[in-house]
């Protein structure tokens, strides 16, 4: 070891230990310095390889869709997309004539058919066959008197030689006694002599040719012998009034009135 240390001396022509030691120093400095930069330029130069060697995979991790993302894409699949084949439900006559594929006849569709009968009712069958509806019809309109044709109607009845009328309600509902009361009075207050009252069922056996039938008192009714002036000036007050009296021949009469009335249930 010494002999190497000695041979160094006299190569580099030093004779000062410190100096010798320093020397040594700066060349080790250099030295080591070098080395690690070398070291450190191949290591970066390797990670800017790996990238290039190994590309990362995009989209590999399965994520779970969002709900309004399944929506869009299922409403992304009900549409057909420019290049695929129409369904033959959207066949129009130029595709249709394209691809060789009939246009859907006009029977092949759904249609809608509204009739209107006496009740509720609605009934479906089969997506092609025809959907029929029901209607409820309105109500008649409500029979009442307005203060100016109540007293028209009792200047029109109005007589002096008290003729008799027999009246009979059969209040079914609100409108049907309202509508009588005011009938009744009308009469009253013209000087006619008033008989008749309420029941509150009416069931009168009328024969009309080789059938019998029953009459509850619904609607508006006169009866009377088709030559009684009663029956004539009644007819002609109603009318002036806007009320029309269904005129019958087949009801029985009191004896001791000429004119029969029934108001009952409007129809």
């Amino acid at each position: 070891m010494l002999e190497y240390a000695r041979i160094i001396h006299e190569a580099i022509g030093i004779e000062s230990p410190r100096t010798f030691i320093a020397l040594f120093a700066i060349f080790g400095l250099f030295l080591f310095g070098f080395l690690g930069w070398a070291i450190d330029k191949g290591y970066r130069v390797r990670l800017q390889e790996e990238p290039k060697k190994n590309p990362p995979l995009v989209g590999a991790m399965p994520t779970t869709p969002l709900p309004h993302q399944v929506a869009r894409s299922n409403d992304s699949q009900s549409v057909p997309s420019p290049n695929t084949e129409p369904s033959p439900n959207h066949l129009d006559y130029k595709t249709s004539q394209k691809l060789g594929k009939p246009v859907p006849k006009e029977e092949d569709k759904p249609s809608i058919h509204i009739e209107q009968h006496g009740g509720p009712n609605a009934a479906t069958f089969g997506s092609n066959s025809p959907i029929t509806i029901n209607a409820v019809p309105a109500p008649p309109p409500e029979r009442t008197l307005s203060q100016e044709n109540f007293d028209r109607l009792v200047s029109e009845l109005s007589d002096s030689s008290r003729p008799k009328v027999d009246i009979t309600l059969v209040p079914a509902d609100e409108e049907a006694g309202t509508f009588g009361d005011q009938i009744r009075r009308a009469f009253q207050l013209a000087g006619w002599s008033v008989s008749g009252g309420v029941a509150g069922t009416l069931s009168v056996m009328v024969i009309d040719g080789s059938r019998t039938r029953v009459f509850h008192g619904d609607g508006f009714t006169c009866s009377a012998n088709q030559n009684a002036p009663e029956l004539a000036r009644a007819l002609k007050a109603f009318e002036v009034v806007g009320l029309k009296c269904t005129v019958r021949n087949d009801l029985p009469n009191d004896s001791h009135s000429p004119l029969g009335i029934v108001i009952g249930k409007r129809n």
